[in-house]
């Protein structure tokens, strides 16, 4: 799901899932008191997943993207573990390692 206000949405309006009424699925869209301030609304319409549509997982535009995301997120936490573990110094004890041999 994304933002239908975000910079994805407006660039591909296509990637978003329609009715075959081609009308875009939204989670829900409340409407607002008149009470809230504009601003305030729509950010909590982005937290609580308000005007959210939803990616259409069988357009092969939208599935080389998620995979380009999926990729990038495990090369950053692969990065990250590599990185951890030159950083880390080496914890063991002789003490702990008789200790383990013996259980």
């Amino acid at each position: 799901m994304i933002p239908t206000t975000s910079k994805i949405a407006q660039e591909h309006p296509d990637w978003l899932t329609t009715t075959r009424n081609e009308e875009t699925v939204i989670n829900y869209n409340p409407t607002k008191p008149r009470w809230i301030l504009n601003s305030l609304f729509n950010f909590a319409q982005e937290i609580t997943g308000a005007n959210q549509g939803w990616l259409n997982p069988f357009h092969p535009e939208v599935q080389e993207f998620i995979r380009a995301i999926q990729e990038y997120e495990a090369t950053l936490y692969l990065a990250s573990f590599i990185w951890k573990l030159a950083l880390s110094p080496i914890r063991h004890s002789k003490k702990a390692k008789s200790d383990v041999r013996r259980t």
